[in-house]
C-alpha cells in the first residue's frame, strides 16, 4: 500500500469519527498526497540524474585512454608514459595510478593514441655491437630464418633413424630422450657476429629445438618403417 492509499484510508477513518465534511477533508487529503507525490518523483528524478552524471564521469576517462595493437591482433587499452628505442612503457587503463609496464616494440603493430591518431611502430634495426653489422628488428624472424637455413640436425635424424630401425617401436624412448635435448652450442652453426645479441640467440635455440625434434621423429618413423617390412619380408 503506498502514501496516497494510506492518506485516504485515515480520511476515511477520521470522517468517519470525526465527522468533518468530506469534501474539505478529501481536498485536504488529495493536497497532501500530491504534495507527496511531487516530492518523491523530484527525489527520483534527482537520483537518476545523479546515476546518469555518474556514469558519465565514469565514461571520460575511457576517452583519453590509448590503444596498442599487438602482432597477435591482442589490443591494449592503456595509457601510454614513454616510448623508447625498444620498449613501449604504459599503465593499464582500469590502474593508472599502478606500476608502470613495459613491453617490447617488436610486439606492436600499432599505437592508437586518444585523439584518434594511429601510428604504425616500426622498429629500427639495431647494430651488433662488436661487428658493426645491422640486425633486423625483428629479431626472432631472421633468428629463426638463419636457423632452418644453417641447423640441419642430421645427428638427432640419424639417432632417430637407428633407434626406430633396431628396437621398433621400443625405440621410441630413446628417440624421446633425443627430441626432447637441446642442442649443444657448437652444433647450432649459429652466425659469430649475431650471437652476442641476446635475444637472436634465444630465438635461435628456440627454432633449432624444433628443428631437431622434427628430424628425430622423421629419421625414427623411416627407421620403424623399414624394420616392420623387415619382420613381414622374414
Amino acid at each position: 500500500m503506498n502514501l496516497k492509499n494510506i492518506c485516504y484510508l485515515c480520511g476515511i477513518i477520521y470522517l468517519t469519527f470525526f465527522k468533518m465534511k468530506k469534501s474539505r477533508f478529501l481536498f485536504i487529503c488529495f493536497l497532501f498526497s500530491f504534495f507527496l507525490n511531487v516530492n518523491f518523483a523530484i527525489s527520483a528524478d534527482n537520483s537518476v540524474s545523479q546515476n546518469q552524471q555518474f556514469s558519465f564521469t565514469e565514461m571520460i576517462p575511457a576517452e583519453k585512454l590509448d590503444t596498442l595493437v599487438l602482432k597477435n591482433g591482442e589490443e591494449i587499452k592503456c595509457k601510454i608514459i614513454e616510448i623508447g628505442t625498444t620498449e613501449i612503457k604504459y599503465k593499464k587503463w582500469d590502474n593508472l595510478e599502478g606500476p608502470t609496464i613495459a613491453i617490447l616494440k617488436s610486439d606492436v603493430f600499432m599505437i592508437k593514441y586518444a585523439n584518434g591518431t594511429s601510428v604504425v611502430v616500426v622498429t629500427q634495426p639495431t647494430t651488433n655491437t662488436n661487428t658493426g653489422e645491422k640486425i633486423s628488428g625483428d629479431t626472432c624472424i631472421l633468428a629463426a630464418k638463419d636457423a632452418n637455413e644453417r641447423y640441419t640436425a642430421n645427428g638427432p635424424f640419424w639417432g632417430g633413424w637407428w633407434m626406430g630401425f633396431l628396437f621398433g617401436i621400443i625405440g621410441i624412448l630413446p628417440a624421446l630422450i633425443i627430441s626432447f635435448t637441446s642442442p649443444k652450442e657448437h652444433n647450432l652453426n649459429m652466425p659469430a657476429d649475431k650471437a652476442t645479441n641476446l635475444e637472436y640467440k634465444n630465438c635461435y635455440k628456440q627454432q633449432a629445438d624444433k628443428i631437431k625434434s622434427g628430424r628425430t621423429w622423421k629419421g625414427f618413423l623411416i627407421g620403424l618403417a623399414i624394420f616392420v617390412v623387415i619382420l613381414l619380408l622374414i
